[in-house]
């Protein structure tokens, strides 16, 4: 079995621009492009720009319904 060498939370997002904001000024990450990340990915996000507002809400009712409130899309490298 391969071995996972990180995992980050995909966070899709209505606004990237705040979202990116957020995430370096509240929570302290390193943010760039794609990723927003702090303590060499112990904590770590792919942040996707929604195409419409429609998916983020998408998203948020799968949330609701589950009634678990976990609903986390997971990007993963592994190593052979």
């Amino acid at each position: 079995m391969s071995r996972i060498q990180f995992s980050v939370q995909v966070r899709l997002v209505s606004d990237l621009s705040r979202s990116k904001q957020f995430y370096e000024e509240v929570l302290g990450c390193e943010v760039n492009d794609v990723w927003a990340v702090r303590d060499d990915f112990a904590l770590g996000f792919k942040l996707i720009q929604a195409a419409t507002m429609t998916d983020v809400n998408r998203i948020r009712q799968a949330r609701i319904n589950r009634r678990l409130g976990i609903h986390t899309p997971m990007w993963i490298r592994t190593a052979n």
